[in-house]
């Protein structure tokens, strides 16, 4: 058997730091993305979207996987030379470096921010307008909410889409799974406790250490009857030290 101790399930593009912050330890991950998304511009949206760039003063993106679509559709759009002009906010290192290779400057309020710290720091600085947040098809995000509480202009453009595992990519993640030795499972979010349930139903979840992402998750798994050994602050962070804390000797 693979000794890889640690099963991951979310999306490459999700937590780069997080891989990055494992690397020494990488031999013991088995990484198994469940989430799989597209690259989904609806046309009238995009034609509508591609008028109004100049009315925007703000795009800010909540992750890289946002961040890697809506910059591919600018780019087909040629669209790139608009949003030079914009103030971009970025909540992540890895965000932050993708838009330095399209030579558009990042802001990030601080390392690893949240949506509150993002709209702390755009009702600190002068300037107001309207704001652009890149998204992904029927996912409820926290920093739109935030801005529309408080009554700030934003637009969200759907830049993505989440499709289904195809029988093969299943079929060969259980085979993964089956060929390793699973001793710690990370539920990086809600949806990732049944997308594992479903996904990998031999997998014996009374026998594994399970690391929850915060409390709400830690809740839902109890809820599912699946017992908590950690939960983590809510952030790729706090996971990733949870993880090195224990494998990192």
């Amino acid at each position: 058997m693979n000794k890889a101790a640690i099963l991951l399930t979310a999306n490459k593009a999700d937590c780069p730091h997080f891989l990055s912050r494992l690397k020494e330890i990488s031999n013991l991950l088995l990484h198994l993305p469940l989430e799989k998304y597209d690259h989904f511009v609806e046309g009238e949206e995009g034609r509508i979207l591609a008028e109004k760039m100049r009315e925007f003063v703000f795009v800010v993106y909540g992750n890289v996987r946002n961040a890697h679509h809506f910059l591919q559709w600018a780019e087909e759009e040629n669209r790139l030379e608009e949003c030079k002009n914009r103030i971009h906010l970025v909540t992540d290192p890895a965000t932050s470096g993708l838009l330095e290779k399209y030579s558009l400057p990042a802001i990030m309020p601080r390392e690893f921010a949240k949506g509150i710290d993002v709209i702390e720091f755009m009702l600190r600085i002068s300037t107001e307008g309207a704001v652009l947040y890149p998204t992904t098809d029927s996912h409820t995000e926290e920093i739109p909410g935030l801005l529309k509480e408080l009554e700030m202009p934003v637009t969200e453009f759907t830049v993505c889409r989440e499709r289904t595992l195809t029988d093969t990519e299943l079929q060969n993640y259980r085979k993964n799974i089956q060929a390793s030795e699973v001793e710690t499972v990370l539920f990086h979010n809600r949806s990732s406790v049944k997308r594992i349930k479903l996904a990998f139903p031999d997998l014996n979840l009374h026998q594994t250490k399970n690391i929850a992402a915060d409390r709400g998750v830690a809740e839902f798994m109890e809820r599912e009857k699946i017992p908590v050994a950690v939960t983590a602050s809510g952030t790729w962070l706090s996971l990733s030290d949870v993880v090195l804390n224990k494998y990192d000797k």
